[in-house]
């Protein structure tokens, strides 16, 4: 994956389209939208096999849409990361498939994880800090995507798809779930070198 990734990025710094301070940002953009794109080819697949496409689109939407924004769980690497991921997708399809729940108790748990989710702070990726300008922007989109899924989940109960309903529901408590990780996570790493969280380790 590396590798096509750098290729892509020689292709165009041969051409001097970029410059060489430019030369990892490419490198990395091409490398996570190849690993983004298998991982979707992945689940897609999966999801066509069990018969829940839609459900899947539905799951990946929301998904991609809310954790770009509150952050969460980051993996070290791509094959822990892709391998995580699918086994989260597959658990999450196979609980909507054979775990459904009445669309009075899913729509009353999808506005309290929306809720939840406003007011818990975004999980910043220790690679990736977010200034205060940045905070900004991304507390409005958040409240967006919330918005329109508040305004999503009416629409699949007034509508009576209660599949999808549940879909939503579940999503929020992989993202919330996904959240509580990151920030676990994201401790251990800043005592990493840190002898209890305090003393620099040689």
């Amino acid at each position: 994956m590396e590798r096509f990734a750098t290729f892509l990025t020689d292709c165009i710094a041969h051409k001097n389209a970029i410059t060489e301070e430019d030369y990892e940002i490419y490198k990395y953009g091409f490398l996570t939208g190849l690993e983004l794109f298998v991982y979707m080819v992945t689940c897609l697949t999966v999801a066509i096999w069990m018969g829940m496409t839609v459900e899947c689109i539905v799951f990946l939407l929301i998904f991609f849409c809310l954790r770009s924004f509150v952050g969460g769980l980051h993996m070290n690497s791509f094959k822990v990361c892709f391998l995580f991921s699918c086994i989260v997708t597959f658990f999450s399809l196979l609980v909507i498939k054979y775990c459904p729940i009445s669309k009075e108790i899913s729509i009353v748990a999808s506005v309290c994880e929306i809720i939840f989710i406003f007011f818990l702070p975004p999980v910043e990726n220790v690679n990736r800090l977010v200034d205060e300008k940045e905070k900004i922007i991304f507390s409005l989109k958040i409240k967006k995507i919330l918005l329109a899924l508040s305004l999503l989940v009416i629409f699949f109960y007034i509508s009576g798809l209660d599949r999808y309903l549940t879909t939503v529901t579940y999503t929020l408590a992989v993202i919330i779930f996904s959240m509580f990780l990151g920030k676990y996570k994201n401790t251990i790493d800043e005592c990493k070198g840190i002898d209890e969280c305090g003393d620099i380790i040689d």
